[in-house]
């Protein structure tokens, strides 16, 4: 085998053993351990690894006049019909610098234009690089007038750790999607990505995601269901990131648009991202999601809504530190799901709308406190702690159970018993409450009501509460308006109905019973408001299988400056009755699958007088019905 002999160059003759040849330089050094040297990666790490120092370029000067490197653009490689395998390519076209060297075990691999060039002698180009790729390999120009859509998502595919460096104005994309397992990191102060088009979402995240410095503007101001969208995802981090604009013209109760919209996620990390100018709400957490933490949270109105959608609640959040315009804890207002252990931790906020939540909030001021007056509440309890500043305190005692509001879009089936209504109840002992009254439409028939309906003067009365000590049972089939029982009437001077309100107590999912818990109405009368009507009742077969009340009361809530609100003037609506009962033009005895009454010994209903008929019926034997015997006749023998 004859022995290769190779001479250095001219410059560097007569330096001796020191000179190395570039097959030996790159034979000690690695193509990698070139391809470093000549970008100056210190660490590894994101940032350092893809600076285009002065310190840099000197490098790959140094190796370019030691025959190592060739200083080249993408176009020349391309046209390269015979390159050097022990060649090092140095890429200089703007923003797309870089080492390539050809693989010669490749043959099939695309041109994406990032990290991989091929030359039209089919030769693949690869690029050596350590840590993630830029987007700008790929040819994203950032210069807010270009669409990057293209070069984002070659980057996106190409690698798990995409680099968006800061960009001259921003980076223009259509309907994105980030698939599983991806780290975006934005390297600079204005990293900004302009999204366009008229396909939502704009922003689909991945599981498995970690998103950095990366601010999302939506550059449309008018499309339904804009958001960024986190939809069954797990393990989401989203840190320094802003999101702005994503809007749908309409009023923000019924606008289809927000800044982040999440849905069945597990393992969320929202921290340090501010929001503005998004419709509905900034940060949007419905239906069955769990571990979700939101950190530091910012922007001019921030808004964040939690309201599960469906049967499935949301559980463990944690809200810590941020200034909040607006916070919602609402339920499912068809099926009484809410939200389970919430911490709001840390925070200024402006107006909370609580509307059913298990919450404990931990050293956070509360300016204003509002009644949801489109959803009612389940079982749950707000625990406000150390807080100050509470604009509206709705009981004395700042630990609130059931704290429930008025609903104006519940219907009913308005079929009677033959019974009276205005003693259609049932009294029941109960072991360890004592004596109490059940409604127990258990059949297709019956909305019963309790005493008919009962009027109060009111006086000039701002705000009532209305208390109820109670429990239901939920049964399993055809559930959907779940406990919706009380309705409240408005009445001015001349009673007259100047509005209504159907509200919701002892709220549950199917199969349940709810705890005996007392449970509060917010009502707030109407301009010339004089009187408050109150009807007391349960629904058809597609509401709870019964509702026991031990007792109903309403108070007039009175707010002293500088002192949290009173509750006075009591009013009792509801005492239970002990002893025998009597019904009064009754049309027939009580018969069993008709009423939904447990009748006493000694219990009488009357019958309209007519010949040869009995009087009444006494109940000789407890029971629902139980047993009934005639007594007296018209025109016959007593």
């Amino acid at each position: 085998m004859s022995e290769e002999k190779e001479k250095a160059d001219p410059q560097h003759q007569g330096q001796g053993s020191s000179i190395l040849s570039r097959r030996k330089m790159l034979a000690s050094l690695g193509m990698a351990g070139a391809a470093l040297a000549s970008m100056g990666v210190v660490n590894g790490t994101i940032s350092r690894a893809f600076a285009d120092s002065a310190d840099s370029r000197t490098k790959v000067k140094d190796l370019m006049q030691m025959n190592l490197v060739v200083s080249t653009t993408i176009a020349e490689l391309r046209a390269l019909n015979h390159p050097d395998p022990n060649t090092l390519y140095y890429v200089t076209d703007s923003g797309q610098e870089g080492m390539f060297q050809v693989d010669r075990l490749d043959t099939s691999s695309a041109d994406n234009l990032g990290t991989i060039l091929v030359s039209v002698s089919g030769a693949r180009f690869k690029r050596i690089f350590d840590g993630g790729v830029h987007v700008s390999w790929f040819g994203a120009k950032g210069d807010g007038a270009t669409d990057d859509t293209d070069a984002i998502q070659n980057a996106v595919t190409a690698h798990n750790t995409i680099v968006f460096p800061e960009p001259k104005v921003s980076y223009r994309s259509r309907q994105w999607f980030i698939p599983d397992n991806k780290t975006l990191i934005g390297i600079g102060r204005n990293v900004k990505i302009d999204l366009f088009g008229t396909q939502f979402p704009y922003l689909d995240i991945g599981s498995h995601t970690y998103i950095e410095n990366i601010k999302f503007y939506s550059l449309h101001d008018d499309l339904e269901w804009n958001r960024t969208d986190i939809r069954n995802r797990t393990d989401v981090t989203l840190k320094n990131c802003h999101f702005e604009g994503f809007r749908h013209n309409r009023p923000p109760a019924f606008a289809n648009a927000w800044g982040i919209h999440l849905v069945g996620c597990r393992n969320i990390l929202i921290e340090n991202c501010s929001f503005e100018n998004n419709t509905q709400s900034d940060i949007a957490i419905t239906q069955d999601n769990e571990n979700l933490r939101i950190i530091n949270a910012s922007g001019s109105a921030l808004h964040l809504d939690m309201e599960p959608n469906d049967a499935t609640p949301v559980r463990n959040v944690l809200i810590s530190g941020g200034k909040y315009h607006i916070i919602d804890l609402l339920e499912d207002d068809m099926l009484g799901i809410s939200c389970n252990a919430v911490k709001v931790e840390n925070c200024i906020i402006d107006t909370l709308i609580y509307d059913g939540a298990t919450v404990e909030f931990s050293n956070c001021v509360i300016n204003n406190i509002e009644e949801q007056p489109v959803s009612v509440v389940n079982m749950g309890c707000v625990d406000f702690r150390d807080c100050v500043s509470i604009g509206k305190n709705l009981i004395p005692d700042p630990h609130l159970f059931s704290l429930s509001y008025s609903n104006v879009n519940a219907y009913w089936n308005l079929e009677y018993s033959t019974v009276p209504l205005d003693h259609s109840y049932t009294r029941i002992n109960d072991t360890t409450y004592g004596r109490m009254l059940r409604l127990n439409p258990t059949h297709t028939n019956g909305v019963v009501l309790v005493k008919n309906e009962k009027a109060f003067d009111i006086g000039e009365a701002k705000k009532l509460v209305l208390f109820c000590t109670s429990r239901a049972v939920h049964g399993g089939a055809n559930q959907g308006w779940t406990g919706r029982h009380i309705e409240v009437f408005y009445l001015n001077a001349a009673d007259g109905e100047i509005s209504s309100i159907e509200c919701a107590l002892n709220r549950g999912p199917r199969d349940t019973t709810t705890v005996f818990n007392t449970e509060g109405i917010v009502l707030t009368p109407p301009a010339n408001t004089k009187k408050v009507k109150i009807r007391i009742r349960n629904g058809s077969q597609y509401s709870t299988n019964s509702i026991d009340i031990s007792t109903v009361t309403l108070h007039e809530i009175r707010f002293v400056p500088g002192k949290e609100g009173k509750s006075g003037d009591y009013k009792e609506l509801h005492r239970i009755i002990d002893g025998k009962m009597k019904w009064d033009k009754a049309l027939e005895a009580p018969r069993a699958g008709v009423y939904y009454t447990n009748y006493e010994v000694g219990d009488e209903v009357m019958l309209p007088p007519q010949a040869g008929s009995p009087l009444g019926y006494i109940c000789t034997q407890a029971g629902t019905p139980g047993t009934w015997q005639p007594y007296g006749n018209i025109g016959g023998n007593v």
